[in-house]
């Protein structure tokens, strides 16, 4: 049996370390160079058993935060906003390295993201609030 990569190793590593990090964004630098190392991986010249186990481990990553979130997302009132944000930026990472194909994974960030702005729309001044609105109503409208 061939020995494992020196990068499957090393991304193992960061996403341990990730998990133990998984609530605190020093954690976020970790998720980020196990899931570009993965994902390396997973397109380079490697045989198929190892690009398996990279998709795999991903794939196994995004699952606990996406039951962290869903965690989250059932208190969601009781999180300020920059914890949300928190969470919003470890789904990116997955939505980055072309992981967001999941319909629960996409219902849930755009959950998470709702709750986020109610967050941060509620931690705003009314002077604040407005200054913002009329900035939006200077965007053009676009047919996206």
């Amino acid at each position: 049996m061939e020995k494992e990569p020196k990068e499957l190793s090393e991304a193992r590593n960061h996403l341990k370390q990730f998990e133990k990090l998984l609530k605190d964004p020093k954690g976020l630098q970790h998720l980020k160079q196990g899931i570009a190392s993965l994902v390396d991986m997973a397109e380079g010249d490697y045989p198929q058993t190892f690009k398996a186990a990279a998709k795999n481990l991903v794939s196994s990553y995004k699952h606990k935060v996406l039951a962290e979130v869903d965690r989250v997302l059932s208190d969601i009132g009781s999180y300020e906003a920059e914890i949300l944000w928190h969470y919003h930026l470890l789904m990116e990472e997955f939505m980055e390295a072309g992981f967001e194909e999941d319909p629960v994974f996409k219902s849930c960030h755009s959950n998470l993201l709702a709750g986020w702005f109610d967050r941060f729309w509620k931690s705003l001044s009314e002077l604040d609030r407005e200054l913002l609105k009329k900035q939006f109503q200077k965007i053009p409208a676009t047919d996206d």
